[in-house]
């Protein structure tokens, strides 16, 4: 399910985005698609392995997602990072210790 909220003028086809230098994504994804991202900001849990899936950051850009608007400066994530937990303080403390 996608949703959508129409703005006016240019802003339409450029994106709300593209006025921000961080941008990430919130993902549903199988745990056996990230098994090949397991870091420290990825982590399981007891619920996560019974479901079988999990929503997560996304981070990076993959094969996948090229035409999404996922954005971020060089070596503030890096690749086994592309997917963290859906939890904001990760992000907050990555944003404070690469600007600092």
């Amino acid at each position: 399910m996608e949703t959508m909220v129409k703005v006016k003028g240019s802003l339409m086809n450029q994106g709300i985005e593209s006025f921000f230098c961080n941008v990430i994504s919130t993902k549903k994804m199988t745990l056996k698609k990230l098994e090949e991202y397991q870091n420290e900001h990825l982590v399981f849990s007891d619920d996560d392995l019974e479901l079988g899936y999990k929503y997560v950051y996304q981070t990076r850009l993959t094969k996948e997602t090229v035409n999404e608007r996922i954005r971020g400066p060089l070596g503030m994530w890096e690749k086994w990072e592309t997917f963290i937990d859906n939890d904001l303080q990760i992000v907050l403390d990555r944003l404070h210790k690469y600007y600092q």
